[in-house]
């Protein structure tokens, strides 16, 4: 596991962007003038150094539907997110689609996408681009300056909402049918619910559910509005000309039937309860306004005076069972990713960008240990940092750990840890493990934490007891561990009879022979509902010789014993903790060294240490490698160990690393030999869930 790394502020632009329901907009007569049949409008709205956002424009040139839609575009920096278009990798660059909802560009239309992306010191706007049948260009500086500047510059520490399909309201909102009228194929229904009022402002819910009969993927609902300015979470939002528009976000924008969405939002100025709407899905119908404080009336209320007496109706409550979505994962193997707090900033990996559908378990790293007790690790990331719709109302949860809690609000199959400790705040656990005081008033604060910010369960993350952490500990680290987790496994079961409800207890374990031998491990099994094995970091660049990061087996000529993942899983099978409540660990980065010699293709060849890597020296994330090095490098396969390797003979750099064919030789691993799942360390290196589907697809 990695410590804490430095906060990155930014300040960074977002563009206004309208589109109409369908995703495209049509042009004007005339405005279409390139000689190509199709142009794409490319403009960088933000760039921070590291960093930058946009739009792009595709436009149809032709009398004739583009359906669907495809450009490829060559470009050398990397794009991290995109939304209203499907991003996949090429060669040289990326080739963009429609959405589901948005594939078709009609004659003389567009359609726009946005983006996020890392800069690698190229151009930002691409030079060309290509189509399957027919001619494409890049429209240039002098074509783009015919769009107004929109942009408003914002503060990086507010999470910025992806740009979603605007729909055009309907100029008059069809009235609410009446309770007789029969679900149609596609229709919603939206509940709304004032849930706290100050006077000159509120908080509102939208409950927003698939009334239909067949299952919505992707949605936008229009209300009539009378507020002023509207802050929203769980979906994105417009206030213009009265009318309100909330679009889905990635995570919530299908709709089983009978499924429901919650989307919450502060408005200020004065308030009347909408009842009309209107839906990119089908019929929308207005249910109960489901208020919980007086509200102005209605104008269109038949009798004003009898509101404020009025019997509100409830929100519809959905009885249809969680439906994971297309490509989740299904399987009875745990599938646990961390997360890591510092992922928030420079990285801009953000808690709503997880997968959770693909996942079973979030890690979330870390909580730090101080005075014997659980506290908070970085408390603006963890619990203050403002992302869309969050409210600076005294007290309110902010941060990360009310974006979990929305997560887990959009996946109810989910959990989430809280894991304590780490590589860097190990220090004081053999203080907190010593006595059966310290032992109880360490679990005390940790449990009281777990419940405090809606947690799961607890990780526990001491690395490690008795040596080979950054901190030496002591001999009787041995036992007190044990002791210490039998006290949290006492304390979650007494929290579990409270509350009625599960509260998990795992640890992150070592895989390295001469630390393994520092754990009771026949006693852990008893106490543990799984351990996460860090089988991984078997070599780095604090060798003298290259070698494999996370090899099955150790390799002929390797110049270490028992230094790999079948020895260290067998090391805790044969020492007696069940199979099924071991988790392997699996990891979404490379290691990587320098200066090495051509040799075997630099295979157990000596190195200078650490090379360039993607956040620190040595270390490559994923998406980094296959983007950035895979192409230009030499892959070789390494029979033995059963993974990859990368080496550029001109640099002399040697890239240990895991790709699709190695994570499918452990996820089989995983399955012959009955263990609990697959651990992720960590879920931000795999920003195109390659890695993560070759897990879903094998688990």
């Amino acid at each position: 596991m990695k410590g804490n790394r430095a906060k990155v502020a930014a300040f960074v632009a977002i563009a206004t962007m309208t589109a109409t329901a369908a995703g495209f907009t049509t042009l004007p007569a005339g405005a279409a003038t390139n000689a190509t049949d199709v142009s794409v409008d490319w403009q960088i709205t933000g760039d921070w150094g590291t960093g930058f956002q946009g739009s792009a424009r595709v436009i149809n040139n032709t009398d004739r539907a583009i359906s669907p839609w495809s450009v490829t575009i060559p470009y050398a920096s990397t794009l991290s997110s995109v939304w209203d278009a499907t991003s996949t990798p090429t060669a040289t660059g990326y080739r963009l689609t429609g959405p589901s909802w948005s594939s078709s560009i009609a004659p003389r239309s567009s359609a726009t996408f946005g983006f996020l992306g890392t800069s690698r010191g190229t151009p930002l706007t691409p030079s060309s681009c290509s189509i399957p049948t027919g001619t494409c260009s890049i429209l240039g500086i002098e074509s783009a300056t015919t769009q107004p500047d929109t942009t408003v510059p914002v503060d990086e520490s507010v999470n910025i909402p992806a740009p979603t399909p605007t729909p055009t309201p309907a100029p008059t909102p069809t009235p609410a049918p009446t309770p007789s009228t029969p679900a149609s194929a596609a229709a919603m229904t939206i509940s709304v619910a004032v849930t706290s009022d100050w006077g000159s402002g509120r908080n509102v819910d939208l409950r927003i559910t698939n009334t239909g009969n067949s299952t919505i993927n992707g949605w936008s609902v229009s209300l009539p509005w009378t507020g002023s300015s509207v802050s929203m979470w769980n979906a994105t939002s417009t206030l213009s000309g009265g009318v309100l528009t909330a679009t889905n976000a990635s995570w919530n924008g299908t709709l089983a039937p009978g499924a429901s969405t919650t989307v919450g939002l502060t408005d200020n100025g004065s308030f009347r309860t909408p009842l009309t709407c209107t839906s990119s899905a089908g019929s929308c119908t207005v249910s109960g306004s489901g208020t919980t404080s007086p509200i102005a009336p209605s104008p269109e209320a038949a009798n004003p005076d009898e509101e404020s007496t009025a019997t509100p109706t409830p929100s519809p409550t959905s009885t249809t069972p969680y439906t994971p979505k297309e490509g989740s994962y299904t399987g009875t193997q745990k599938i646990i990713a961390y997360y890591p707090a510092w992922a928030t900033y420079g990285r801009n990996y953000q808690v709503a960008d997880i997968p959770e559908q693909k996942i079973t378990h979030i890690n979330y790293a870390f909580a730090n240990v101080q005075n014997g007790k659980c506290v908070l690790g970085d408390s603006y990331a963890d619990i203050d940092k403002a992302f869309a719709g969050d409210t600076w109302d005294q007290g309110a949860l902010r941060g990360n750990f009310n974006q979990l809690a929305k997560l887990k609000e959009a996946n109810p199959n989910l959990r989430t840890m809280i894991s304590l400790g780490g590589w860097t705040w190990s220090q004081n656990f053999p203080t907190a493990a010593a006595t059966e005081e310290s032992r109880a008033e360490f679990v005390a604060s940790c449990v009281s934490f777990m419940k405090q910010y809606g947690f799961d369960g607890i990780d526990v993350d001491w690395e490690y007891p008795v040596s080979g952490g950054l901190f030496q500990g002591t001999a009787a680290d041995k036992e007190n561990y044990t002791k210490l987790l039998a006290k949290f496994r006492s304390a979650l079961n007494a929290q579990e009879t409270t509350d009625g409800q599960d509260y998990y207890l795992s640890i992150a374990a070592p895989a390295g022979p001469t630390i393994i031998t520092n754990l009771e491990v026949g006693k852990l099994g008893e106490i543990l509902d799984w351990m996460n094995l860090m089988s991984y970091d078997f070599h780095g660049s604090w060798d003298p010789i290259t070698g494999h990061n996370a090899p099955m087996s150790v390799g002929q000529k390797d110049t270490v014993t028992a230094f790999s993942i079948t020895d260290a899983v067998n090391t805790y099978l044969n020492g007696g903790f069940p199979a099924a409540k071991l988790v392997l660990g699996v990891a979404f980065y490379g290691r990587g060294w320098e200066n090495v010699g051509s040799t075997s293709g630099g295979l157990y060849q000596s190195g200078t240490g650490a090379s360039v890597g993607t956040w620190e020296k040595g270390v490559f994330d994923y998406t980094d490698i296959k983007k950035n090095y895979l192409p230009t490098m030499k892959r070789y396969w390494d029979g033995d160990a059963q993974v990859p390797y990368l080496y550029d003979a001109a640099r002399k750099l040697w890239i240990s690393y895991d790709d699709p064919q190695s994570m499918k030789v452990k996820a089989d691993f995983i399955t012959s030999k009955g263990l609990g799942g697959a651990m992720i360390w960590e879920i931000t290196g795999d920003r195109d869930e390659e890695l993560l589907d070759t897990l879903v697809a094998n688990l």
